[in-house]
């Protein structure tokens, strides 16, 4: 016999809490000819439940409708859509290519003792006299094969330090350095989308563990992303339904979460700012002058983190041109925020032209119109009183 187990839709449109998936199983047709009407007390008042697998050997005492593991109590709602298959024997004799069973299940009560021995990938169950029901559907993936479906925390964190790389299969796509509590990438010549870094980050930090699956599930299954960090990988795998889940190097199955719905399918364009292509142009000053202004042009109209950053190194690097930090001051005078004011200040520090202490100091005068304008009739000390009058400035302002 074959019986239908109901994908479980685990990230359905409400949520994952309280597994709420999981009352798919129950709304199996038929077994054994006839339907079933689902109750924990039916299956004991005071019963015992064990669990071996390769992962583990725990058990669970039942008293009534309440699971128990030792004196705490537990939630069964991970358990409760398997219990059905404990009340009769099945009739089919069993194939004779059975691997070892993933997990076997007993149930004993004060006068029955009832065993069900689950193969996951072959998607067949047998009882303690050798007959067998096969299933179809993933629903067996959800088995708890360890203590954590029971007890195991309901929230978890990627362990990321100050370094991280995403790759996709085998290619490196970013790395990503924490540099004074901001995420950017280690190549300053690279334009991140820093919205979805962030919405990113905080996906993965504290998030809801929903679900734990059978590892198997993804056995032919490339990674979909990877996250490697302090030498260790977190492999996320897409699913063909558009769901993420996760292994994570700590654990010996998959962890499904509703945080990660947004993802879609990841791909590479993503993590890159929309502009990326014009702000390497800008950002490489071994282009032709006429290249880079054109590209800037284009960049006029917008206004990002990553722009943001670009125009900013730029105006710090002294291998850059006095015309081309001319240009990118006058995209920056849209845009006076105090962190920007702050770079000017230190660019006004490093250059020792006339022309372009001017032109920063007019910039900063935006925000500072009392500020002095560093012309370039100034005597040596009158310049060092108005480079220090803007320094102490830029340390004091706040936005």
């Amino acid at each position: 016999m074959v019986l239908l187990l109901c994908n479980y839709d685990f990230n359905s449109a409400t949520s994952y809490e309280s597994i709420k998936y999981m009352s798919a199983i129950q709304k199996i047709l038929l077994l054994f000819g006839i339907g079933l009407t689902f109750s924990l007390s039916a299956l004991g008042a005071s019963s015992t439940w064990t669990f071996k697998s390769s992962l583990d050997s725990f058990r669970l005492q039942q008293k009534g409708a309440h699971f128990y593991y030792g004196k705490k109590k537990v939630s069964a709602e991970t358990f409760e859509p398997f219990l059905d298959f404990f009340r009769k024997s099945f009739e089919t004799e069993c194939p004779g290519d059975l691997n070892k069973a993933d997990i076997v299940i007993t149930h004993k009560t004060q006068k029955i003792k009832t065993t069900r021995s689950f193969y996951i990938q072959q998607r067949i169950i047998e009882d303690e006299n050798h007959g067998c029901l096969q299933v179809e559907g993933n629903g067996l993936f959800f088995l708890p094969l360890h203590k954590s479906w029971f007890i195991g925390k309901k929230k978890d964190s990627l362990k990321i330090k100050d370094e991280f790389e995403v790759w996709q299969g085998n290619k490196k796509i970013i790395v990503f350095k924490k540099q004074k509590e901001e995420w950017l990438p280690a190549d300053p010549t690279v334009f991140h989308n820093a919205i979805f870094l962030n919405k990113f980050l905080n996906s993965v930090t504290n998030f809801p563990i929903d679900a734990r699956l059978f590892l198997g599930m993804v056995q032919d299954m490339e990674p979909g992303l990877t996250v490697k960090t302090s030498n260790k990988e977190y492999l996320f795998y897409h699913l063909p339904d558009g769901k993420w889940v996760l292994k994570s190097p700590k654990t010996q199955w998959l962890i499904a979460s509703s945080a990660w719905a947004f993802w879609s399918d990841l791909s590479e364009d993503i993590w890159f700012d929309a502009r990326h292509p014009l702000l390497s142009q800008v950002a490489n000053p071994s282009l032709p002058l006429k290249v880079r202004k054109k590209a800037l042009l284009q960049l006029q109209s917008s206004w990002t983190p990553a722009i943001k950053r670009a125009f900013q190194q730029r105006l710090l690097d002294p291998k850059d041109s006095e015309e081309f930090k001319k240009m990118v001051l006058y995209q920056l005078r849209q845009h006076p925020s105090i962190a920007t004011m702050k770079v000017l200040v230190k660019a006004l520090r490093q250059t020792s032209s006339p022309d372009l202490q001017y032109f920063i100091s007019k910039t900063l005068r935006i925000r500072n119109p009392k500020g002095p304008l560093i012309k370039e009739e100034m005597s040596e000390e009158e310049r060092k009183k108005a480079l220090l009058f803007w320094e102490k400035w830029a340390s004091q302002a706040k936005d």
